[in-house]
């Protein structure tokens, strides 16, 4: 009856123990989400440009850094019906559009009841890029605080409309001292082709009576 209890006993310990091993506790999955939040997800893009067109095409790809292997990475676009499974070997995924923001699904993948747990959720959002910006680079290095002078912005307007605002910007930006300057520049200017036309008149005008008393 002893060497039977022992043998109980014994094989109860063994089966705790692998249960032990095989559980999703909380320091495990405590470890699995700090692997999670290891994940860097990494946005990079590739312009073409058309000279044609005067436009441009931009896709992104997304750089998946610090995987590990406990892990599963899945990602989805709001385009796509079903989450896709990326294999152990990916590290990058790409070629959407602007706009195309993709979200990806952290999983463990551990040999233990955490398996297909989700730790984490990312949503990776890609912009549109400014084609104003793109063709207008050395104006807006001049000029970054130009509202039109973002390199990711989603705008209708047109680059001659965007060209108009801009020189306004730039009238706005001067100092009231250069703006009075220009101001007597313009006045200086305004007199002296005003004299230089009376000028001519008069001078036309005695022309005129120095012919009429000629031919007198």
């Amino acid at each position: 009856m002893n060497k039977k209890l022992m043998l109980v006993i014994f094989t109860f310990f063994i089966c705790s123990n692998v249960f032990a091993l095989d559980a999703c506790t909380t320091s495990e999955l405590s470890r699995l989400k700090e692997l999670a939040n290891n994940v860097e997800f990494k946005r990079n893009y590739k312009i073409t440009e058309d000279e044609e067109e005067h436009a441009i095409d931009v896709l992104y790809n997304i750089d998946i850094i610090n995987r590990d292997k406990d892990l599963k990475i899945y990602y989805k676009t709001a385009y796509d019906t079903e989450k896709i499974e990326l294999s152990s070997r990916e590290t990058n995924v790409g070629d959407f559009a602007p706009t195309e923001n993709v979200t990806f699904y952290i999983h463990a993948y551990a040999e233990n009841a955490c398996i297909t747990k989700l730790l984490k959720t990312v949503t990776v959002k890609l912009p549109v890029y400014n084609e104003y910006y793109y063709f207008h680079k050395d104006k807006c290095g001049s000029y970054p605080n130009f509202k039109y002078c973002q390199e990711f912005l989603d705008t209708e307007k047109g680059e001659a409309e965007i060209d108009k605002l801009f020189d306004e910007y730039i009238e706005s930006t001067k100092p009231k001292s250069e703006v009075k300057k220009d101001s007597k520049t313009y006045l200086y200017f305004g007199i002296l082709a005003g004299v230089v036309v009376i000028a001519i008149v008069v001078v036309a005008i005695i022309k005129i009576n120095k012919k009429k008393k000629d031919d007198l």
